[in-house]
């Protein structure tokens, strides 16, 4: 890797486990620069930061953006309705286009659940309303005490 793509490796990058800064320190066991994290030695793997779209519709805005962004843009993507927001046009396992009672229903579905429909946070497969993986994140970070999803590497070292 060339030094540019290691500088943005540590611009596009967090630590996978607690979303830390990653920082660039030479490992003179394995002859070669690594990537750790910022506050914690022993964490290991890393994860692409997410983009300011992907962090509103995972419910993170306000980590992102700043405090009082997610309600803001929520709000936002609420009144925008049809044109602009993230709801299925169509339904993913038949890819029939959506009629409006459909359109109506998994909106009342999402906000049974505690989704966002305009946020893109249910589909609708084969006629049956689900949550998407950004529903899932969406929730997920709603929680007291949310989980830390994240990946590892394969090779202990």
């Amino acid at each position: 890797m060339t030094n540019e793509q290691y500088r943005r490796k540590d611009l596009d990058y967090c630590c996978a486990m607690c979303g830390g800064e990653l920082v660039k320190k030479y490992d003179p066991q394995l002859r070669r620069y690594n990537w750790y994290c910022s506050k914690d030695n022993s964490h290991h793997g890393y994860q692409q930061k997410l983009s300011p779209g992907q962090a509103l519709q995972r419910g993170q805005a306000d980590e992102v953006i700043g405090p009082g962004a997610q309600n803001d843009l929520e709000k936002r993507a609420s009144e925008t309705q049809w044109q602009f927001s993230m709801i299925p046009k169509n339904d993913l396992g038949s890819f029939e286009l959506l009629n409006l009672a459909n359109v109506e229903a998994l909106i009342a579905f999402a906000r049974n659940v505690g989704l966002n429909a305009y946020l893109g946070h249910v589909c609708l497969y084969h006629g049956k309303p689900y949550p998407t993986v950004d529903g899932y994140y969406y929730l997920n970070n709603k929680r007291l005490n949310p989980y830390r999803i994240g990946t590892a590497p394969l090779d202990p070292a």
